[in-house]
């Protein structure tokens, strides 16, 4: 079972977000045919793209979106957080 995902339509296509899936249920394809649904629902309103963001050291989800297509990188986040003094 994965929990709360979604998928948000944009002008470039269509963003998936919070993928999770509980971890007794880890292994089981919950979430890849989640992933796949939403794409299914993107492209029939017209998405000609999908892109989401995974953590590099996910690497269970990584296969995951790699079956589904999502094998291309576009580019890495770098957050940046104020010191206290």
């Amino acid at each position: 079972m994965t929990l709360d995902p979604f998928g948000a339509l944009t002008l470039h296509g269509l963003c998936i977000e919070s993928v999770a899936t509980r971890v007794d249920m880890r292994g089981k394809g919950f979430a890849g045919e989640t992933v796949a649904a939403l794409m299914a629902w993107g492209a029939s309103r017209g998405a000609g793209a999908a892109f989401l963001q995974v953590q590099n050291d996910n690497q269970a989800a990584i296969r995951v979106y790699d079956r589904l297509g999502f094998g291309r990188e576009l580019y890495r986040y770098h957050y940046r957080t104020r010191l206290s003094a």
